[in-house]
């Protein structure tokens, strides 16, 4: 008996925060670009002291639970 080979993709993302002034880079992984964990990376940073993110134009960026924070 032979087994195929099986590929299996999982993305992971990487989020970059970064505190200008006081020299700090934050980062964590999210798992997906969805809004609700953009919203999750956002909310640690700001906790963290993170003032300012730049934005790309995803979709996600401008999410209502992005927004809500």
């Amino acid at each position: 008996m032979e087994q195929k080979l099986q590929i299996d993709y999982k993305w992971t993302y990487l989020a970059l925060g970064v505190d200008v002034m006081g020299g700090r880079l934050e980062w964590c992984w999210i798992d997906s670009m969805k809004g609700e964990d953009i919203a999750k990376a956002v909310r640690r940073w700001r906790d963290k002291g993170i003032e300012a993110i730049v934005w790309d134009r995803a979709r996600s960026h401008k999410s209502q639970p992005v927004k809500d924070i």
